[in-house]
Formats: structure tokens, C-alpha cells, sequence
């Protein structure tokens, strides 16, 4: 367990297995996983949680998810 303190546009992501176990076979032939390292990728570059989960959706297409898919984006936005 690690305790964080968020700051203003500081995004949260829980998801299951079923995201980062995605899978399809890559270019090589060989199956690949959608990954944390993908998943991160995407998600870095998003500024807003509805755009990284739609970002995540779109990046999705074409790779087999086989497991549950939970995915939960949480923007801090301080109230003023």
C-alpha cells in the first residue's frame, strides 16, 4: 500500500486484469499483451478522463479481452 496525494488534473486508474491481459497476435506471429506499458502510454498523454477512456476503448480494437474489462478513470478537480 502507498498513500499519494493527488493534485489538481491528476487522474486515478483502476482497472482489472482483463485490460492489461488483452490480447492478439503481433506482428512476429506471437501472442501479445495489451500491457501496462500500452496502457500507461495512452494514458499519459490524456488530459481528461473522458478522452483516456475513449483513447483506451479506441487502442482496444482488434485485441481479444478474454476476462472481465472494469475500467474507472478518477480526475481530481478541487471544488472552488
Amino acid at each position: 500500500m502507498r498513500q499519494v496525494q493527488l493534485q489538481p488534473g491528476d487522474m486515478l486508474c483502476l482497472y482489472s486484469d482483463g485490460l492489461s491481459e488483452a490480447q492478439r497476435t503481433g506482428t512476429d506471429g506471437k501472442r501479445e499483451l495489451f500491457g501496462m506499458k500500452r496502457m500507461k502510454s495512452i494514458l499519459t498523454q490524456q488530459h481528461h478522463a473522458e478522452a483516456a477512456v475513449q483513447r483506451l476503448l479506441k487502442a482496444l480494437e482488434g485485441w481479444h479481452v478474454e476476462d472481465d474489462l472494469t475500467l474507472v478513470l478518477l480526475q481530481y478537480r478541487p471544488i472552488r
